[in-house]
């Protein structure tokens, strides 16, 4: 073990200073705005927007759109304070996202591997730069992994000094920022050989409780039963199998990956990587490191889970896969095998990696350019082009926006999503009429979208047709009853509409709904106790 790379904690600060600088200005430089799912995390969650304790511990991650499966109220917590903070300013969530990334990456090299050993420092390089972190690092909504791994890196550090009990109740924390937290009851004994007969009675009383807060909270959401997606699990791990050469192809640069020929500039640093790195393998042999050779081939093997994301794009996996976990086990489980490893392993790595992290970075700042290029590497996906054609909107781009409706409609007929924007969208250029009468077709085409209804209803109301937007927003209601928008309208409706009863009745659902509302305010001055 080289004990030069092995630091102290005064040596550990000075690195960590210019990761602190970079997490306060790359934001600004990088004019990070919201993108993916951060809208709808902080301003249409009633729960985060007005900080409410209780429904921040009892209502699901996306319950407020009317999805279960998902229970990360340490999360939510977190966004909810960010919000009380910084406001509709998008630039403090980012620093916070950065700074909780570096601490996350700090507490799973050192929890992998101790503070003091030879081999942490450049683990956290690796872990930093990886572009399969950019999705926890660069999208607000994405905290959740930081959040995740900053519990599960200090569970591994406390194990290590013996304190198994507060390690516990740790994991049952990185369960309750992202629900795959709990696999670290499983790591744990995996990468730091732990007797399971001492650790699981420690563990298994906070794996039951976090079972039990899921079943309390989600009901039947809290696991799936549906066979359909046993379904889909079986088939996308024989699609992985089947792949199992072309990753190797791509993790040894033999087939070039297409993140890979975006991100450097031609002629392509891809081209020579393959025997450069084979020179250095043999360079090494001839020296006699036979030690980081083994590391060097643990380490490639290490990267096979993440081999998909190099082939199909960051923007595309890094969305939607777990991202960091399989690697992090298998390099766990890996390295202590190898023996005595050498550091100096880990350089290539992070030189390799960095220009595929900034180049991602500049393009998932943006939420335009995140859509476009998810487009290029999966074209033929149906919400990217209606969130990049909604993008277009918000920018100014009216025009342009309404004719992506258009070819989403006449390309899928069947999707109700382009028809309801595309009336609304008439309807803002002043082609009311022409937006009235598409989404009167839209709803009568797609009776059960209640987000149709909902739109439909609110620009009936802006027309005073008050009679035909209080049975917009029934619908809307009858087919989605948590709609806190639709309870607004039909209160504010029926009351226009002389209807005191029935307006009465909207508001006392709507402050049941969402106490913290600030629509109250407003409503309850025709409503006094």
């Amino acid at each position: 073990m080289n004990s030069a790379w092995a630091l102290s904690p005064r040596g550990w600060i000075l690195v960590l200073l210019p990761f602190l600088l970079l997490a306060w200005f790359l934001p600004g430089m990088l004019d990070a705005g919201f993108g993916w799912d951060d809208r709808q995390l902080l301003f249409e969650n009633t729960a985060i927007r007005d900080f409410s304790w209780g429904s921040l511990w009892t209502e699901g991650f996306w319950s407020f759109r009317g999805h279960g499966g998902m229970y990360r109220p340490l999360t939510a917590l977190s966004l909810a304070l960010d919000h009380q903070l910084f406001g509709d300013a998008p630039l403090g969530y980012h620093r916070v996202n950065l700074i909780l990334h570096l601490l996350a990456c700090l507490l799973m090299s050192w929890g992998l591997l101790g503070p003091r050993s030879a081999w942490a420092l450049p683990a956290f390089l690796v872990l930093y730069f990886h572009p399969a972190a950019a999705e926890q690092s660069l999208w607000i909504a994405g905290r959740v992994g930081s959040l995740m791994l900053c519990f599960g890196g200090a569970a591994m550090l406390l194990c290590r000094s013996g304190k198994w009990l507060m390690a516990a109740f740790l994991i049952l924390l990185a369960g309750l920022c992202r629900d795959d937290g709990v696999l670290f009851f499983l790591f744990l004994p995996l990468c730091l050989s732990l007797p399971l007969r001492s650790w699981w009675p420690r563990a298994l009383p906070f794996l039951l409780a976090w079972i039990s807060l899921r079943l309390l909270v989600l009901g039947g959401d809290a696991f799936p039963t549906d066979p359909e997606l046993t379904r889909s699990i079986l088939q996308r791990s024989g699609d992985l199998l089947a792949s199992f050469g072309s990753k190797v192809e791509v993790l040894f640069l033999l087939a070039r990956p297409r993140l890979m020929q975006e991100s450097l500039p031609p002629p392509g640093f891809s081209a020579i990587a393959l025997p450069l790195l084979l020179g250095w393998l043999a360079w090494a042999w001839r020296k006699g490191w036979c030690s980081s050779v083994r590391a060097g081939l643990a380490l490639l093997l290490a990267f096979l889970p993440f081999s998909s994301l190099f082939s199909l794009g960051e923007p595309v996996g890094g969305r939607y896969a777990y991202a960091l976990l399989p690697w992090l086990l298998a390099m766990g489980v890996l390295l202590p095998a190898v023996g005595r490893l050498k550091p100096l392993w880990c350089l290539p790595s992070v030189l390799l990696l960095l220009p595929f992290w900034l180049r991602e970075a500049r393009v998932l700042a943006r939420a335009e350019t995140t859509y476009a290029r998810v487009l290029e590497y999966e074209p033929t996906s149906r919400r990217a082009r209606l969130n990049l054609a909604l993008e277009w909107e918000r920018l100014g781009h009216r025009q342009r926006a309404l004719s992506e409706f258009e070819e989403l409609i006449r390309q899928y007929p069947r999707y109700s999503k382009p028809a309801v924007n595309r009336g609304r969208l008439l309807y803002l250029m002043g082609q009311k009429q022409r937006g009235l009468a598409a989404l009167d077709r839209a709803t009568r085409d797609f009776p059960r979208s209640s987000r149709g209804w909902l739109t439909y209803g609110r620009l009936l109301y802006r027309e005073k047709r008050d009679p035909e937007a209080i049975h917009a927003f029934e619908r809307c209601l009858s087919i989605r009853s948590t709609e806190v928008q639709a309870y607004i309208y039909l209160c504010r409706a029926r009351w226009r509409n002389a209807d005191a009863e029935g307006a009465r009745e909207a508001f006392e659902a709507l402050r049941l709904l969402a106490p913290g509302h600030p629509a109250l305010v407003g409503l309850s001055k025709k409503f006094p106790r």
